[in-house]
C-alpha cells in the first residue's frame, strides 16, 4: 500500500514539473507572432503610401483639384494612428531585447511627421486666406463697377477691368511680370479712389486689399508648399524597416531554438506516459474482468425496470391529451392532459363512446380510416364537459394482438385554438396596415384580382390618394403629429365611400381607393373632389389644427388597364400629373405619359425619320455687337412627323440621346446644314454655321474624319463650321473630350461651349480647351436686368474669358436694352428672339439676303 502511494506521489510531481517546463518552453517558442509581424511590416509600407498620397493631396489642393481639406486631414489622422499602433503594439516584447534601436528610429520619423504637420497646418491656414481672397476679389470688383458711374469714372472702370484681368491671370499663370503691373494698378486705384463717395472708397479699398492678398500670400503658400515637398520619409522609414527586420530574424533564431528543446521534451515526455499508462492497465485489467459480468446482470434488470417507469411517465407527463379507447371506441383510460383538456374525470369519461364527443359523422369518418389504414389524423371539434368545443389536432392508431386483431386505440390529442387565433391573428397582420388598421397593399390587389377576374362585367376605378407637404407636418410638428394624421385619414375616407369599395394604405402618405360598380367617370370625378374636401378639414392634433391638401391620381378597368399592376402604373402616373399641375386629381391620360406607347413609338419612329428625310433644320443668326453685322447661324433640328406634326426638339433629343440614335441624327443634321451652306455660297452669302454636338458623339473616335469627308463632300472650308459642345458635356469625360476637340481644332474648325456657367468647370480646364468661344446660357442674360447678380455673373464671365483670348456669345437677348447693356460690358456677339427668332430655309435665306 505504501510503496503504491509513493507510485502515486512520485506521477503527480513529475507530471507537475512537466507541465511547468512545457509551459516554459512553449511561450518563449511563441515570442514571436507571426501576424503582428506581417502587421509592423505592413504599416511601416502605409506610411510611406500615405506619406505620397498626403503630398499628392497637398499639390491638388494647391491647384484646385480638392476644393476642401477632409482628404488632408484624414490622411493626417491614419498616418499618426499607425504610428501610434506602431508604438503601442506588441512588437516590443521580442525585439527591445535584441536591438533597443527600433523604436528609436519609430521616435525619428515621429519628429519628421510631427515636423511635416506643422508645415501643412500652415499652408492651410496661408491657403485658405489664398483662396479666401481669390473668391471674393472677382465679387468685389464685379460689385464696384456695376456702382461706378461710367461717366465720371471712366478711367477708374478702365483700372478695374485691367486689375481684375490682370490678378486673374497672374493666379493661372504664375507670370512674375504680372505682379509690379498689379502693385501699380492698386496704387492707381487707391489714388483714384480718395476721390469717391465713402462707401465706393471702401470698396476700393476692399478691392486693393484682396489684389495684395493674393499676391503676398500666392508666394507664401508656395514657399510652404516646397518645404513640405522637401520634407522626405522614404530614407527614415527604410532604414526604420532595415533595423526592424534585423531584429526581427534575432528574436527568430532565439524561438527556433526553444522549439527545438520544446520538440525534445515532448518527445521523453511522450514516452514516460506511454509506461504509465501501460502499468495503469496491467493493474486495473484485473479488477475490471471481475466486475464485467456482475455490472451486466445489473444494468439488464435495471434497463427493463426503468424502461417500464419510463414509458408510464411520458404518458403520464405528456402535454398531450392521450386515451385509451377499446375495440368499440369507447374511453378505457386518460392522462392527465386528457383530464386537463376535456375537463372529464375519470368516472365520468370510462365506458362513454368517442362519438359522444366529436358527432356521429366525424365518429364514422375516423373508424372507417382507422379501420383502412390503421390511423388517423385531422382537425376536429370535440366537446368538453362544460358543454363547449375545443379545436383540437387528433391521431388516433390501432393496436393489434398477435393475431392481428384490434387490441385497443390509442387517441392522442393537441388543442390547436392557440395556433389557428394565432394564424389568423398573421394573416390579418399580413393584410392591413400596422399604423391606421387599414388593409395594406396585399389586401387591395388580392381585392382587385377578384374585382377584375371575378367574371362579372363591371367598371372598376383605383384611385392613388398622396398628401401634399405631409413632411412639413413631421418636420414642424413631430412624427407623432403625422401618424395622428394619418390614423384619421382612413376613417374619413371609409365613411365617404362606405360599402362600395376598399381604402387601404400603400405605405408613407400614399393611400388608395378601389371603387366598384363605378357607373360612369363622372361619378369618380365627384367622388375625388368629395375626397380632397374630406382631406382639407382641420385636423386636431391635440390642441393645433393642421390642415393638407392632396393630389390624386384616377385609373380605370378596363379602360387604362387590364390588371392591377396596369392600373397601378396608370394611377400613379395619373397622381403626379395631378401633383405637377396643382389641379388636385387627374384620370389618366395616355398623351401626357412620359412612359406611353407614344413615347416608344417615337423612339421607334425618329429612325425612319432620319432614314426618310422627316426631320427639317431651321436657322438662327448670331450679331456682332462691334459692328452689328451677322457673323454666322446655329442650324437647330426640327423633326415634322406625318401624325404629330412639328416635333419640337425638347420630345425627340433626349430620346435619341438614350439610344444608339444620336449618332445618325448628328451626321444627319451636319450634313444637312454643310449641303444648305453650299447653296448660300452658290447663291453669293458666306456665312459661318454651327452644329450641335452631343456628349455622345465623343465617344467615337472617328467623328474628325466623319467631319472632314462632310467638308469634302460640300465643298466647304474648315473655317465656316462651327460645333457647339455643352459645358457639361465636355466635363463629364474631360481626358476623352480633350483628345478629340484637339483634332477637330486642328482641321481648322471652330470649337464653342454652349450653355455656359450651367455646368460644373473652372476656367484653369477651358484654358487647356481648343475653344474659341464660351456662349454664356440665356438664364443669366434674361434677367441681367433686373437681377444684379445675373449681370455680375455676365460681366465677370466677359472680362475673364477675354482675359483667356476667347470670345463671347450671350444667348437669350429678347429686347433692345439687353442688347444695349451688353454692348457697354463689351459682350462680342448675341444671339435671341430679340435679333432672330429660328427660320425655316426660305425665310432664312431672304433675312440673310437683306442683312447682308
Amino acid at each position: 500500500m505504501t510503496g503504491r502511494l509513493f507510485f502515486s506521489w512520485r506521477v503527480v510531481l513529475t507530471g507537475i514539473g512537466a507541465i511547468a517546463l512545457l509551459s516554459v518552453l512553449y511561450l518563449k517558442s511563441e515570442i514571436i507572432n507571426i501576424d503582428l509581424h506581417n502587421r509592423i511590416l505592413s504599416d511601416i509600407r502605409r506610411i510611406k503610401q500615405y506619406d505620397a498620397r498626403l503630398n499628392e493631396d497637398i499639390l491638388r489642393t494647391r491647384h484646385d483639384r480638392l476644393m476642401h481639406y477632409d482628404s488632408l486631414v484624414a490622411t493626417q489622422a491614419q498616418i499618426s494612428k499607425i504610428c501610434a499602433d506602431l508604438r503601442t503594439n506588441e512588437m516590443s516584447a521580442y525585439l527591445n531585447a535584441q536591438d533597443p534601436t527600433v523604436l528609436s528610429r519609430l521616435s525619428q520619423v515621429e519628429r519628421t511627421l510631427q515636423h511635416k504637420n506643422e508645415q501643412l497646418d500652415q499652408f492651410k491656414s496661408k491657403n485658405a486666406i489664398l483662396k479666401n481672397s481669390l473668391n471674393y476679389f472677382p465679387l468685389a470688383a464685379g460689385a464696384l463697377l456695376h456702382r461706378l458711374d461710367r461717366r465720371r469714372d471712366a478711367v477708374l472702370e478702365t483700372r478695374l477691368n485691367d486689375l481684375l484681368r490682370d490678378v486673374l491671370l497672374f493666379n493661372l499663370t504664375h507670370r512674375a511680370e504680372l505682379q509690379p503691373v498689379i502693385e501699380q494698378s492698386v496704387r492707381a486705384i487707391r489714388a483714384e479712389a480718395a476721390y469717391l463717395p465713402g462707401d465706393l472708397r471702401e470698396q476700393a479699398s476692399l478691392v486693393s486689399d484682396h489684389a495684395e492678398a493674393i499676391m503676398l500670400h500666392k508666394a507664401r503658400v508656395d514657399s510652404t508648399l516646397a518645404q513640405i515637398s522637401a520634407t522626405k520619409l522614404d530614407d527614415q522609414l527604410d532604414a526604420l524597416m532595415s533595423t526592424y527586420q534585423a531584429a526581427y530574424q534575432a528574436s527568430l533564431q532565439t524561438q527556433n531554438r526553444y522549439r527545438l528543446l520544446l520538440y525534445a521534451f515532448a518527445l521523453i515526455l511522450l514516452a514516460y506516459v506511454i509506461y504509465t499508462l501501460l502499468r495503469l492497465k496491467l493493474s486495473t485489467q484485473a479488477l475490471g474482468s471481475a466486475n464485467t459480468q456482475l455490472i451486466s446482470e445489473i444494468d439488464v434488470r435495471k434497463q427493463a425496470e426503468a424502461r417500464l417507469l419510463l414509458y408510464r411517465e411520458v404518458i403520464t407527463r405528456a402535454n398531450d391529451a392521450i386515451a385509451l379507447l377499446d375495440p368499440r371506441f369507447r374511453f378505457q383510460e386518460q392522462n392527465a392532459a386528457h383530464h386537463v383538456l376535456l375537463g372529464f374525470s375519470d368516472e365520468e369519461l370510462n365506458g362513454r363512446a368517442i362519438a359522444d364527443l366529436i358527432g356521429g359523422v366525424a365518429a364514422n369518418t375516423i373508424s372507417t380510416a382507422v379501420m383502412a389504414h390503421g390511423h388517423y389524423r385531422g382537425d376536429l371539434q370535440i366537446k368538453c364537459n362544460d358543454q363547449h368545443t375545443v379545436e383540437v389536432e387528433l391521431s388516433l392508431f390501432r393496436i393489434d394482438d398477435a393475431r392481428g386483431q384490434p387490441l385497443c386505440y390509442v387517441s392522442v390529442q393537441r388543442d390547436i385554438s392557440e395556433r389557428k387565433a394565432h394564424f389568423a391573428a398573421l394573416e390579418y397582420q399580413a393584410m392591413h396596415d400596422s399604423l391606421t388598421g387599414l388593409p395594406n397593399r396585399s389586401f387591395l390587389y388580392k381585392r382587385m384580382d377578384e374585382a377584375l377576374y371575378g367574371g362579372a362585367e363591371q367598371v372598376v376605378a383605383l384611385m392613388l390618394v398622396d398628401l401634399d407637404r405631409f413632411k412639413e407636418i413631421n418636420d414642424t410638428l413631430g412624427h407623432y403629429a403625422g401618424d395622428t394624421v394619418l390614423k384619421q385619414i382612413g376613417p374619413r375616407l371609409e365613411h365617404l365611400i362606405r360599402n362600395h369599395g376598399v381604402v387601404t394604405r400603400l405605405g408613407g402618405d400614399e393611400f388608395a381607393l378601389m371603387l366598384r360598380d363605378v357607373k360612369s367617370t363622372e361619378q369618380v370625378l365627384h367622388i375625388a373632389s368629395q375626397i380632397l374636401n374630406t382631406i382639407r378639414e382641420p385636423f386636431d392634433l391635440t390642441g393645433l389644427r393642421a390642415e393638407i391638401s392632396a393630389s390624386i391620381g384616377i385609373a380605370l378597368f378596363p379602360e387604362h388597364g387590364n390588371t392591377p399592376s396596369q392600373l397601378m402604373r396608370c394611377a400613379d402616373v395619373a397622381m403626379y400629373i395631378a401633383k405637377n399641375s396643382g389641379s388636385g386629381f387627374a384620370l389618366y391620360d395616355a398623351e401626357l405619359d412620359e412612359h406611353s406607347p407614344r413615347r416608344l413609338a417615337l423612339m421607334t419612329g425618329l429612325n425612319n425619320a432620319i432614314q426618310h428625310n422627316e426631320l427639317v433644320l431651321h436657322y438662327q443668326p448670331k450679331l456682332n455687337l462691334l459692328d452689328r453685322s451677322i457673323i454666322g447661324v446655329e442650324a437647330l433640328v426640327r423633326w415634322q412627323h406625318p401624325e404629330h406634326g412639328l416635333v419640337p426638339p425638347d420630345q425627340f433629343i433626349p430620346l435619341a440621346e438614350v439610344s444608339d440614335l444620336i449618332r445618325p441624327l448628328t451626321f444627319w443634321v451636319m450634313n444637312k446644314a454643310l449641303e444648305q451652306c453650299r447653296r448660300w455660297l452658290d447663291d453669293g452669302i458666306w456665312t459661318r454655321i454651327a452644329v450641335n454636338i452631343s456628349a455622345r458623339n465623343f465617344q467615337d473616335k472617328a467623328l474628325p474624319e466623319h467631319i472632314a469627308e462632310l467638308l469634302v463632300k460640300h465643298g466647304i472650308a474648315a473655317e465656316q463650321l462651327e460645333l457647339e459642345i455643352t459645358e457639361s458635356a465636355v466635363m463629364s469625360d474631360p481626358t476623352r473630350s480633350l483628345a478629340v476637340l484637339q483634332r477637330i481644332h486642328q482641321m481648322g474648325i471652330t470649337l464653342s461651349i454652349d450653355d455656359y456657367g450651367t455646368g460644373y468647370s473652372s476656367l484653369a480646364y477651358l484654358q487647356q480647351l481648343p475653344i474659341r468661344t464660351l456662349k454664356i446660357d440665356l438664364s443669366f442674360v434674361r434677367q441681367m436686368l433686373t437681377c444684379s447678380e445675373n449681370e455680375v455673373i455676365v460681366q465677370s464671365t466677359i472680362a475673364m474669358a477675354h482675359s483667356l483670348g476667347l470670345n463671347v456669345v450671350a444667348e437669350g437677348v429678347e429686347n433692345i436694352e439687353t442688347l444695349d447693356r451688353l454692348t457697354e460690358l463689351h459682350c462680342d456677339h448675341a444671339q435671341g428672339y430679340f435679333i432672330s427668332r429660328p427660320m425655316d430655309v426660305a425665310s432664312a435665306t431672304q433675312w440673310l439676303q437683306q442683312n447682308k
